[in-house]
């Protein structure tokens, strides 16, 4: 439908934002996040996208494994604290 979207995949939509949501939901302190969340990235940057590239699914242009995982990381790190930062103000204008 449109001309780059044929670059998007179901890694980059399905695998990564729903192994975030399921670290944030399972592991909700920050320190058993924190080593979840690497955990998954390790596996979904040093396991995963090997994997995608060997059925050639998934394909890097100058973009070295390593950058894969901290990509990963960040993004998990500010989803959790937009998601607590968000959770916080509920809390605080919830009607009792």
């Amino acid at each position: 439908m449109l001309p780059f979207t044929d670059r998007f995949n179901t890694v980059d939509f399905a695998i990564i934002p729903v192994s975030i949501a399921l670290i944030y939901q399972f592991f909700s302190k920050w320190k058993f996040f924190f080593i979840a969340h690497a955990v998954n990235s390790a596996i979904i940057a040093f396991i995963g996208i090997p994997l995608f590239r060997a059925l050639h699914l998934y394909e890097l242009l100058n973009w070295p494994i390593f950058y894969s995982f901290l990509t990963v990381f960040i993004i998990g790190i500010v989803v959790k604290i937009i998601s607590d930062w968000m959770a916080g103000k509920n809390r605080r204008y919830r009607i009792s």
